[in-house]
């Protein structure tokens, strides 16, 4: 038997949560559009991606120096 998984741009995943995160769209309406039968994948999108925010940090020439 094959996979047939549809992958998704990041562009689209990020999206999906932008829409879901400001409440435009639920979770299961996110989840039926791109055709999945139930909303966990949008869940794991949405903290993968608060996961990736986290772990960006400003280079240390914009952090404050306490000269």
């Amino acid at each position: 038997m094959s996979d047939k998984r549809t992958k998704y741009s990041e562009e689209i995943k990020r999206k999906a949560v932008e829409d879901f995160n400001s409440g435009k769209k639920s979770a299961q309406q996110l989840a039926d559009e791109l055709g999945y039968k139930d909303s966990t994948r949008i869940y794991s999108w949405k903290a993968q991606y608060a996961e990736e925010s986290k772990g960006r940090q400003l280079p240390s020439e914009f952090s404050k120096d306490s000269n």
